[in-house]
């Protein structure tokens, strides 16, 4: 008879081996694609150290006098103007130097140039309100209301802002909620949008028409982190003038703000 009782312990440990090796060859991929993740700026990279960025506040850097560019990750530069939106500025760099191209005329053969303030059609029609045609600057921020800056990261937003930017209809509130909270009860006029959404198709990110308002973003409450995620997705995507409302639906209501029941304007929505 042939003696196995050493073949058991052998293979045993080769085994063990093979599968070490495996999830060693699986840690490092994982660090490695990390890695790759962070030198290109991307959002879905995962952070070395478990700890949660502080984002700016919007307070804060509109506490300062706009200086212009773009506001990097961790500065406070400011940037006047509203957001270009996916698509970018051209458009606003042209209406900046109106002598270069002369007046613009519409299809019709009429001047596309907004009259003087107070005289003409539009003279009722707020900066807040009135929708940019394509191919034109969009409006200016209501009065008193902060320029918001193009950011590579959201910024943070207390609810007195919130509040009115929601008053003047200046900004774009998007609900990071499931579909059923949404319905239960959200911020009139909200729409709704997940990061995941987002994160899987960025042609949503693209077809989120701002007309040149910024975005809100909230979701249940300061615990909840839906809205952040949602607003790196929508940066990712294109947008370069998005806010947090931090304190999301608890911090409305809490102020004493009502929250508008029903399904997403269009049908469910990711």
């Amino acid at each position: 008879m042939t003696n196995d009782s050493g073949t058991g312990p052998e293979t045993g440990t080769t085994l063990a081996r093979g599968v070490l090796l495996i999830v060693a060859a699986g840690v490092a991929l994982g660090i490695g694609f990390n890695a790759l993740q962070h030198s290109a700026g991307s959002q879905r990279a995962l952070a070395w150290v478990g700890r949660e960025a502080q984002l700016a506040s919007l307070e804060e850097v509109s506490a300062e006098r706009p200086t212009g560019g773009v506001l990097e990750p961790g500065t406070t530069a400011a940037a006047d103007g509203a957001d270009p939106g996916p698509a970018g500025g051209a458009a606003a760099e042209a209406d900046a130097n109106p002598a270069a191209d002369g007046p613009r005329t519409s299809e019709a053969g009429t001047s596309s140039r907004p009259a003087a303030p107070g005289s003409g059609p539009d003279r009722r029609e707020t900066p807040a309100t009135r929708a940019a045609p394509a191919g034109e600057a969009a409006p200016a921020p209501a009065p008193g209301l902060p320029p918001i800056p193009d950011t590579r990261e959201p910024l943070e937003v207390q609810y007195s802002t919130v509040k009115k930017f929601h008053d003047a209809g200046a900004a774009v509130f998007v609900d990071a909620r499931s579909l059923d909270e949404y319905a239960a009860g959200h911020i009139a006029g909200a729409r709704h949008l997940s990061a995941d959404a987002v994160f899987e198709d960025p042609a949503l990110a693209a077809g989120l028409d701002t007309q040149g308002r910024p975005i809100i973003t909230y979701c249940s409450s300061a615990d909840c982190n839906l809205s952040r995620d949602l607003a790196f997705a929508l940066i990712e995507g294109g947008h370069r003038k998005v806010l947090v409302y931090k304190a999301g639906i608890a911090g409305w209501e809490a102020e004493g703000q009502p929250l508008v029941p029903g399904a997403a304007p269009g049908g469910a929505s990711p």
